[in-house]
This record gives C-alpha cells, sequence and structure tokens, in this order.
C-alpha cells in the first residue's frame, strides 16, 4: 500500500480528439496517455504564443522538440493487447517523435529523463538550442501520468513520499514529496526588441549532479 494518500490528479485523461490528430481510435487506446497530453499541450502552446501550429512546419528544421518524461506506466497495461501500436505508443523516444511527426518538424526530437528535473533540463536544452542559433524555436514539455498503483508502492516502499502531503525541499523537515500528473509545454524563441508578446525571459540556466549524498536519490 501507499504511505500516502496525497497526490495531484486530474480527471478526463482518457479524452482524447483521436481524429483532429489524425490517429485511428485502435492507435490512440494503445498510446501512452502522455503521449496524447502532449499533442494537445503542443496545439494550445502554439497557439497561445500567437502562431499557427499549422504554419509551423514552414519551418521545419529550424524547430526542435524536448520532451522531460520519466517513465509509462502505461504500457504494462496494454504491451500485450495490441503489439503493433503499444511499442510505439509507450516508448519515451516517440513521444518526443510523435508531436514533431504530427506538427511536420524536422528538427532535433528528443526525450529526456532526469527523474524529477526532467522537465527543467528539457527547458535548458530548448533554451541553449535557440541561444546558438542552432534552432530559431523550441518546444519544451514536462509530462507525467500516474495510471498504476506499483510505481506509488515502491517509492512509498523505499521512503520518498510525504506522509503528509507536502513537499519541503532542500528543507530538514523534508519526508519526501508528493506525486502528480499533467503536461506543461512552453515554446521559446530569441526575444526581438519590437515584439511584445511573450510570458517570461530566460535570464539564464544550469545543469549540474549532486555527486555524493547520504543517498543516491537524495540531493546534496
Amino acid at each position: 500500500k501507499s504511505v500516502s494518500k496525497w497526490g495531484c490528479f486530474f480527471e478526463g485523461m482518457e479524452m482524447f480528439d483521436a481524429g483532429f490528430f489524425k490517429i485511428s481510435p485502435r492507435e490512440a487506446k494503445s498510446m501512452d496517455p502522455q503521449h496524447r497530453m502532449l499533442l494537445e499541450c503542443a496545439w494550445e502552446c502554439i497557439e497561445s504564443a500567437g502562431d499557427d501550429p499549422a504554419e509551423l512546419q514552414d519551418l521545419r528544421e529550424e524547430v526542435n522538440v524536448y520532451v522531460g518524461i520519466q517513465a509509462s506506466e502505461y504500457q504494462s497495461r496494454v504491451s500485450e493487447e495490441d503489439p503493433q501500436f503499444s511499442a510505439s505508443g509507450n516508448a519515451l523516444s516517440t513521444s518526443a517523435g510523435r508531436v514533431s511527426y504530427f506538427l511536420g518538424l524536422t528538427g532535433v526530437a528528443m526525450a529526456i529523463d532526469t527523474a524529477c528535473s526532467s522537465s527543467l533540463v528539457s527547458l535548458v536544452y530548448g533554451a541553449k538550442s535557440v541561444e546558438r542559433g542552432e534552432s530559431i524555436v523550441s518546444l519544451c514539455f514536462g509530462v507525467n501520468a500516474v495510471v498504476t498503483p506499483s510505481t506509488m508502492i515502491g517509492l512509498s516502499q523505499a521512503g520518498m513520499l510525504s506522509e503528509d502531503g507536502r513537499c519541503k525541499t532542500f528543507d530538514q523537515k523534508a519526508n519526501g514529496y508528493v506525486r502528480g500528473e499533467g503536461c506543461g509545454a512552453v515554446m521559446i524563441k530569441k526575444r526581438k526588441p519590437e515584439q511584445e508578446m511573450f510570458e517570461a525571459i530566460i535570464r539564464g540556466y544550469a545543469i549540474n549532479q549532486d555527486g555524493r549524498s547520504n543517498g543516491l536519490t537524495a540531493p546534496n
């Protein structure tokens, strides 16, 4: 059982307009919900940035896609049901490739797994790509779906879940974290002087490793 009854969940994960994304109902059923959320958020993100998703393919090789994603819990539920689609529908690498495929993009498409920091690391890769001129646009994502109890049980046994449902990062009172699911997406462009429509400016970024600490998964 889980030591924590807490989690950040949302209803309606099964709601997916497969036809809009030119995916058959049979294939959609075998697709990890994370893939579905990525497609939906990609479209919404591009529109929110004031661009037309259908016209983004005009840039093709100038658009990179980075997806922070850690695992596919859904695969254990469908791997034997429809092998034709379950393999590609649950592979982490395909999560980024599916976005590029649908939007007609030919730039970098990369799935990034650095555990809890996966989404931020994808943001760093996207920012570096634009700053260095390797791309004009970077689409960066973070996605997670909690669809089986096994991971929750394993994390509980490892003492990694907060029993009081509170994350206390870097605090002496820290007693674990709270799992959640959802998807976030940002479009990164190099800011132009005449450009007024933007949500935030990335001032800097860095990536490192904790090195030795009091445990493999504990921060230093």
